[in-house]
């Protein structure tokens, strides 16, 4: 089972108790304050985007979620054993978004009726941290030009299409690579540029390709990564 199969199997669990559904606005902004008693949120209908501020007020986008994801709404600072490299989250509401909310209470009683239930949603938990320690190492650790590959990677085996030549089907902005990456926006510019040139990349109706794939994966080291966790 892919991790998309696995996710959408999950929100059929969960919504089998359910959980509470609450309408957000285009254009809300909402914090951890916010959020004080939820720790999920799934997406029923919309787009929201979601990210988290460093300590120098820089900002580190965490993803773009539409229907049928599931957010972990945890401090990503608490992930990392107390370190304070990120403070608080928000959630900009891109367009008028329904989800559903599972709160402190909700879980305590889905824990109690449904222990197998309890183990696949910290299961869940476990691999969406993963997946956000795999996004830090990008900034971290990689080159720019890797961390942007390592990113388009993630998004082809999220919106991917095997038959249209490592097509990615969903538009990424600049803007929003170089806020994935702690970066600017000229700086991302120039890479991809810089990548198109070496055949790596390609771009059709403000679409990627990835030209190479095989060669991409081994420039990154991705027979030593988990693929099962290479979503967004």
């Amino acid at each position: 089972m892919t991790f998309l199969e696995y996710r959408k199997n999950l929100i059929k669990d969960i919504l089998k108790f359910n959980p509470q559904r609450k309408e957000y606005r285009k254009g809300e902004i909402l914090t951890d304050i916010s959020f004080s008693n939820e720790k999920i949120l799934i997406i029923d209908k919309g787009l929201i985007r979601y990210y988290q501020n460093f300590c120098e007020e820089k900002e580190f986008l965490l993803g773009c979620y539409s229907k049928e994801n599931i957010i972990i709404l945890n401090r990503i600072s608490d992930f990392l054993d107390g370190d304070k490299y990120l403070e608080n989250f928000y959630i900009e509401v891109c367009e008028d978004t329904i989800c559903y909310i599972i709160d402190k209470k909700f879980l305590k009683n889905l824990y109690s009726q449904d222990i197998d239930l309890h183990e696949k949603i910290l299961e869940y938990t476990s691999i969406f941290y993963q997946k956000l320690f795999f996004q830090i190492r990008d900034i971290k650790l990689f080159t720019m030009e890797n961390a942007v590959l390592s990113l388009l990677i993630r998004a082809y085996r999220t919106y991917g299409n095997n038959n249209e030549n490592s097509f990615i089907n969903h538009k990424i902005l600049n803007k929003n690579i170089a806020k994935s990456l702690n970066s600017t926006e000229e700086t991302v510019s120039r890479i991809i540029t810089k990548l198109k040139k070496e055949g790596f990349l390609s771009i059709k109706n403000k679409h990627f390709f990835l030209e190479n794939l095989e060669e991409i994966e081994e420039r990154l080291g991705c027979k030593y990564c988990r693929k099962s966790i290479c979503y967004f």
